[in-house]
């Protein structure tokens, strides 16, 4: 495993979610939010919202952050993914 990697296993969960907005935005994503819902669910902390000009964009964030969160933590799941994808849900 290499540094990098290491890097993204040992982030806390928040340092984990403001990479992860940081780097979608570096890929031209717009929107970028990251919403703190560790108070509302047991399940997740923190939601990453963004949005894209297309669905190749949307496609291609979802490919290059889901690769972080796998080197970073267990994904449980992908939801949307069509040919053309109205949105993709990470989990």
């Amino acid at each position: 495993m290499t540094q990098k990697n290491n890097m993204y296993k040992d982030m806390n969960d928040r340092d984990l979610a403001i990479e992860i907005a940081r780097m979608a935005e570096e890929l031209f994503a717009e929107e970028v939010k990251i919403i703190d819902v560790k108070e509302m669910s047991c399940v997740v902390d923190y939601l990453i919202l963004m949005t894209g000009n297309s669905s190749s964009q949307v496609t291609s964030l979802c490919n290059k952050l889901d690769k972080i969160i796998r080197l970073s933590r267990q994904r449980l799941g992908m939801e949307g993914r069509k040919e053309t994808p109205a949105y993709l849900l990470l989990d």
